[in-house]
């Protein structure tokens, strides 16, 4: 089998690696930074001022992250890592909202034959009134015979305002979907991508809707358990040495540069780096001659996790309705707040933001500012690309004219939006294109 040179150590190239590994290949993998994992990794962090005077290390996620039961890609990916034990899948989908009365509303599945337990937890999800819940189900009844591609020139928010979903339907439970999912407005996002995900979550089987959260960091759950395994079928990986340059030196081969140091000739290439990275890297050009004239709009996640005196929290996560703070993930000694396409936030301060985060959650959960006794924040400008737009006609596809040449990454052409579903998917893809290849 040839060896196969992988640019990136995201989730996307990870998966890559590990698909090609379990089939024979030599996988050759080459990561600019010091560590795996990309956003889908995780960091230590040390409180500066711990209660009981010890200095435990926490290992804090870039990114919160919650996964669903229709992540099949992903699911896949930890049973091949040997992972899939360090994750907490539902029983049936079960989610707490939160209101700015400080109400919780369940919406919750059903004991009825699926899809009618999807539809009970929506005519059971009382933030919404009687009319507003009617209403909610005959939309996702549409979806039944919905073609998606009449959505394609249409904002989630046109589609839902076409549909009479406003008011608590739309902030209540589209938005707090639209905004979880695609990291982007509903007056931004794409409809037909939305109503896929729908689709996949109300009409794809029961095990679709199932919040799948993990039990560890994700550097724990994806990157350690992925490295493990490709080490162990003899795959090389890299880190500081980011690819800057690649020569075709011919039809069949490309030279790889480092640091103005060669580091390899391939027969077959995957680069699973963001869009912006890929554009910096001489020569790419050749075989995406449009990309030096194209950028992408990005959509930020600013991320909070508080260290607290006493945590007054008793479920694993929280979805907030009207708030800024999407959702509250539980860890016990420290609780994270997620805010998605928080872009308007790009520019404030870090103690401004703080000011607002805790003004929510007082809001919302009655917590004190008080009982917070350190943080850490996490702002990724570029998390993800706006999932609407013109954006959509910047994705490529995973296979380019040159043969030997592949792409990967949540940024690429999956019909999906930027998620770990997607990025896995991305990796798959690639992989099993260079499979097919030599098969």
């Amino acid at each position: 089998m040839p060896e196969i040179a992988i640019i990136g150590s995201g989730l996307a190239g990870l998966t890559a690696a590990v698909t090609l590994s379990s089939k024979g290949f030599k996988v050759h993998l080459f990561e600019g930074s010091k560590k795996g994992g990309g956003r889908a990794g995780s960091f230590p962090f040390t409180p500066t001022h711990p209660l009981d005077n010890s200095q435990k290390e926490y290992q804090l996620d870039n990114g919160q992250h919650i996964m669903m039961g229709c992540y099949h890609e992903t699911l896949s990916l930890l049973r091949e890592i040997s992972a899939i034990d360090k994750i907490s899948i539902q029983d049936k989908m079960e989610v707490k909202v939160i209101g700015n009365n400080q109400k919780s509303y369940m919406l919750k599945s059903g004991s009825m034959p699926y899809p009618l337990s999807l539809l009970q937890a929506l005519m059971g999800y009382d933030l919404l009134n009687f009319r507003e819940k009617l209403s909610a189900v005959k939309f996702v009844n549409q979806l039944k015979s919905l073609e998606i591609n009449s959505l394609d020139r249409l904002t989630v928010k046109e589609w839902l305002d076409q549909n009479g979903q406003t008011g608590a339907l739309s902030t209540g439970l589209w938005e707090i979907l639209c905004i979880g999912t695609l990291n982007t407005s509903p007056d931004k996002a794409s409809a037909s991508i939305f109503a896929r995900i729908l689709k996949i979550v109300f009409l794809g089987g029961k095990v679709n809707s199932k919040i799948v959260v993990p039990a560890v960091n994700l550097s724990s759950l994806f990157v350690e358990p992925a490295i493990r395994f490709i080490r162990s079928r003899g795959g090389i990986i890299e880190f500081s040495t980011p690819v800057n340059m690649i020569n075709s030196t011919n039809s069949s081969s490309f030279e790889l540069i480092s640091r103005d140091q060669s580091i390899g000739n391939f027969p077959d290439v995957i680069f699973a780096v963001p869009h912006h990275a890929l554009k910096k890297i001489n020569g790419i050009e050749q075989h995406l001659p449009s990309i030096p004239n194209r950028e992408l709009e990005y959509s930020s996640i600013t991320t909070f996790h508080l260290f607290l005196k006493i945590n007054p929290l008793k479920d694993d996560f929280l979805a907030l309705t009207g708030s800024p703070v999407q959702w509250v993930f539980n860890h016990g000694d420290y609780i994270t707040t997620v805010t998605s396409s928080s872009s308007n936030w790009d520019k404030m301060s870090e103690s401004d933001i703080l000011k607002i985060i805790v003004s929510e959650l007082k809001k919302y959960l009655n917590l004190n500012e008080a009982e917070v006794y350190d943080y850490k924040m996490v702002k990724e400008k570029r998390a993800t690309f706006v999932c609407g737009g013109e954006n959509l006609k910047h994705r490529v596809g995973c296979c380019t004219e040159n043969p030997g040449l592949f792409f990967a990454g949540d940024w690429t052409d999956t019909g999906l939006p930027a998620t770990i579903e997607g990025a896995v998917l991305s990796g798959r893809t690639a992989a099993r294109k260079i499979i097919q290849k030599y098969s």
